[in-house]
């Protein structure tokens, strides 16, 4: 199909294709959770469970980076070194394998969870079987596969060779197929299967604008400018009332038929008896007590953004930070605080913790005497609980550094946050 498309090197093809540079860990900001943009992302982030090996099969640039702050860990496998290149240093990925599945060194049984979001209709109908077989062998007994899958029921066989390449060469959909083909073909490899197609009445700017321009759908001339004009945040907040719309429903259950063919399949197949399907309200994870360093509205107000570098994540104050917790009365508050001031050795940091309430109430106070983070431990008394990190010596790295160009006012820094 791909040779009929005019296509003759499918990883060249797909070398810069799908290259993105952004952090895709939507787990951060509480939007994120509503933003269309995440919904694939966020059924297999609710169906993965924590501290599990998860291959990413066709990952890109790291789309299922969330799945770091379950503690999984994440191999990666696509065609695009590029890609590849930006899901282990920016998206966390522990390990990342250029090339074909079917090539690919890897253990046998040794995954938990395989994954996938938009690769199955990637695939030519010859090679669908020998994939997802290979998989199987990769899989740990009772494992489970997770896949987005685009479906419709398309007629290769119809398009004149023009229209075919037009079709394909956008985003190399090359194996579209309809919902019962695609469950019939995974129920000859597992005892359970199970798929219901979402995602086909609501979509994103992007998407959108890539059917009219690229695939010639109808979009009416207004709707279509108006897309076109907007900024880059007026598509977020685009997306993320999409995405409400979307919440609403999965709330309701509005969904396609069980006949519905085309959309975005949802699939799940395993030996083992599969969890239920419905995605689980996303509210009760916004304060995951494992994943409050990564939250904005955790740490509401005084601090610069989440930086990240090979081994662990941090933030960074000025003079003085503030968290909010709201509803974890009774709770120990972990959390460790360190300062990279570079006069640290002649001139100790003194940190204050203080508790805002009807009146402010020092709760701990640690002295810094070098770079190393120190561990402090305090109970959480009642829901609303704000605690103020307060540093008596800042620093602005550029002042120190003749190479940097930081002008931040740094003061203390955190670099976990846990809650017991």
């Amino acid at each position: 199909m791909y040779d009929k498309a005019g296509i003759n090197d499918v990883s060249e093809f797909y070398r810069e294709k799908f290259v993105h540079q952004a952090n895709f860990d939507f787990t951060h900001r509480i939007l994120n959770f509503f933003n269309l943009n995440h919904f694939k992302s966020f059924w297999i982030y609710a169906k993965v469970k924590p501290n599990s090996r998860v291959l990413d099969f066709g990952c890109g640039s790291g789309t299922l980076s969330a799945l770091k702050q379950k503690g999984c860990h994440l191999t990666g496998v696509d065609y695009s070194a590029s890609a590849l290149e930006i899901a282990r240093t920016l998206n966390h990925y522990d390990e990342v394998i250029v090339g074909d599945i079917s090539r690919c060194e890897l253990p046998i049984a040794s995954f938990d969870y395989i994954v996938s979001l938009d690769v199955f209709g990637h695939i030519e109908f010859a090679h669908k079987d020998a994939v997802i077989s290979r998989l199987q062998d990769l899989l740990k007994p009772n494992g489970t596969m997770l896949h987005g899958i685009e479906c419709a029921d398309i007629a290769y066989d119809q398009l004149s060779p023009e229209e075919l390449a037009q079709f394909v060469q956008v985003d190399g959909h090359v194996g579209i197929e309809g919902k019962p083909a695609i469950l019939q073909r995974f129920q000859r490899f597992f005892r359970n299967v199970r798929g219901e197609v979402r995602y086909d009445v609501i979509n994103l700017v992007e998407e959108y604008l890539k059917k009219r321009d690229s695939y010639g759908a109808p979009l009416p001339p207004l709707l279509w400018a108006y897309l076109r004009s907007l900024s880059a945040s007026e598509q977020e907040i685009f997306n993320i009332c999409a995405g409400l719309a979307m919440h609403n429903l999965e709330r309701f259950q509005c969904r396609p038929s069980a006949q519905e063919t085309g959309g975005f399949l949802f699939l799940e197949a395993s030996d083992a008896p599969l969890s239920p399907l419905e995605l689980p309200v996303p509210e009760s994870w916004l304060l995951d007590p494992m994943t409050l360093l990564h939250n904005d509205n955790v740490f509401f107000r005084g601090w610069y953004g989440l930086e990240s570098d090979r081994e662990t994540s941090h933030r960074w104050a000025g003079k003085e930070g503030f968290l909010y917790l709201p509803n974890f009365s009774g709770r120990v508050l972990r959390l460790s605080v360190f300062s990279y001031h570079p006069r640290i050795m002649d001139s100790p940091v003194e940190v204050l913790l203080i508790q805002i309430a009807e009146r402010e109430r020092l709760r701990a106070r640690v002295v810094l005497y070098s770079h190393q983070p120190v561990e402090i431990t305090i109970p959480v008394e009642y829901d609303h609980f704000i605690l103020k990190i307060h540093a008596t010596t800042t620093w602005i790295p550029r002042y120190y550094d003749p190479d940097s160009d930081d002008a931040r006012e740094l003061g203390a820094g955190v670099k976990w946050v846990y809650l017991n």
